[in-house]
C-alpha cells in the first residue's frame, strides 16, 4: 500500500472520534459544540422567557418524555445551529480526487469499504433553527436556590444533559449520493424528541423524529420519514448483554408523491467502555453495523442509477467516544 493510502485510512481513523463542550448552564444564552464524525455541529441557544430550564433528576424516560411533550405549548427556547458531517464529506472528497484509492476499498462488485464507512448522510452540512421546549438533567439549572443544591442527593447532583421537544427547519444548498456531490437546494421540517442524560456510570441518548425534505433537484424525490434512535452506555459493565452497552436507529422514507417506501436505513451496535469505570473521563469503542436501502424510483433523470434496480449499501462504523 502506498504511503498516501496509509494517510487516508489513519485520517478516517482519526477522525472516528467523538467529543463534545458546553459552557456553564442557568443563563438565558449559551453557546455548544460537538464534534463526531458523522454529525458534528456548534450550537447557539436562547432562553425566551424568564422561566428556570426545568430540572428532572432522577425521573425515568417515560416522565421524561411527558414533561417534553406537555410543559408548555408555547416553545420557551430557539436554538440556532451550524452542522457538518465529516466522514461523509471525506468520502466524497476521497473519491472525486483520489479515485485511485478510492477504488482500491472495492470488496466486491458493488461494495466498496471506504463508501461502506461514510454512507448515511445525504447532506455535507446545514443551517438548522430550533423552536421549542427544553430540560435539564443538571441541578444547576433546577428552580432550586443555589443553598439548595446540597440538599440534593450526590448521585443526581453527578447527573448531566439537556433534553429538547420542538420543531426544526433546516436548509442547504448540496446532496450526497453514492459519496458524490450534487447541486440541490434543499428544506426540511422536522418534528422532534431528543436527549442525552450522562451519569457517572451511565449515559442515555435517545431521538425520535417525523419530518420532510423537499428538493428543488428534478431528479431527486420529496420524501417523508419517520426516524427512531436510542442508545444506552454502561461504563461499569464489561460483559456482553443483550440490553446494556446497546444501540440501534432506523429511518424510512416515503415517497410523497405515492406514498411508497423508498428509503431504508438501520444501524445496530455495541459498546465497549474502555479503561477505569471510575474515571472521570470515559472512552469507549463503538462498532455499529447496518445496511441502507433505496428504491429505484428514489433518483430519476440524470440521477438515475445505470443499473434498473434497487440499491444496498452495507455499512460498517467503528468510532471512539470520550
Amino acid at each position: 500500500m502506498f504511503k498516501k493510502d496509509k494517510f487516508w485510512f489513519f485520517l478516517i481513523l482519526l477522525l472516528s472520534v467523538s467529543f463534545s463542550s458546553a459552557q456553564e448552564e442557568g443563563k438565558k444564552y449559551n453557546f455548544e459544540f460537538e464534534f463526531d464524525p458523522y454529525y458534528s455541529d456548534v450550537a447557539f441557544y436562547l432562553s425566551l422567557t424568564q422561566r428556570p430550564v426545568p430540572f428532572l433528576g432522577e425521573e425515568n424516560e417515560l416522565a421524561i418524555y411527558k414533561n417534553l411533550l406537555y410543559d408548555s405549548p408555547l416553545p420557551r427556547f430557539f436554538l440556532l445551529e451550524l452542522s457538518a458531517y465529516p466522514l461523509p464529506c471525506l468520502g466524497v472528497y476521497l473519491k472525486k480526487n483520489h479515485r485511485q484509492f478510492y477504488d482500491s476499498a472495492n470488496i466486491g462488485e458493488d461494495a466498496n469499504l471506504i463508501q461502506s464507512i461514510c454512507s448515511g448522510f445525504e447532506e455535507p452540512y446545514a443551517v438548522s433553527i430550533f423552536l421549542g421546549n427544553l430540560v435539564s438533567f443538571k441541578p444547576r439549572s433546577s428552580p432550586l436556590g443555589e443553598g439548595e443544591l446540597k440538599s440534593i442527593p450526590r448521585q443526581t447532583q453527578d447527573y448531566e444533559g439537556k433534553g429538547y421537544s420542538g420543531y426544526l427547519f433546516s436548509v442547504g444548498n448540496y446532496h450526497i449520493k453514492d459519496s458524490e456531490l450534487i447541486k440541490d437546494n434543499w428544506y426540511e421540517l422536522e418534528w422532534k424528541v431528543k436527549g442525552d442524560r450522562i451519569s457517572p456510570d451511565r449515559k442515555m441518548s435517545w431521538s425520535f423524529r417525523i419530518g420532510a425534505i423537499l428538493h428543488e433537484h428534478p431528479g431527486i424525490k420529496d420524501v417523508i420519514y419517520f426516524s427512531l434512535r436510542r442508545d444506552r452506555i454502561d461504563y461499569q459493565t464489561r460483559e456482553l448483554s443483550f440490553f446494556k452497552n446497546t444501540e440501534f436507529e432506523y429511518r424510512f422514507d416515503v415517497n410523497k408523491q405515492n406514498w411508497k417506501i423508498i428509503r431504508h436505513f438501520f444501524l445496530a451496535g455495541k459498546s465497549f467502555p474502555l479503561g477505569s469505570p471510575v474515571a472521570k473521563k470515559k472512552l469507549v469503542f463503538k462498532l455499529r453495523l447496518g445496511f441502507l436501502w433505496e428504491g429505484e424510483e428514489k433518483y430519476t433523470g440524470s440521477l438515475a442509477r445505470v443499473k434498473k434496480e434497487d440499491y444496498f449499501q452495507f455499512l460498517f462504523r467503528p468510532n471512539v467516544e470520550f
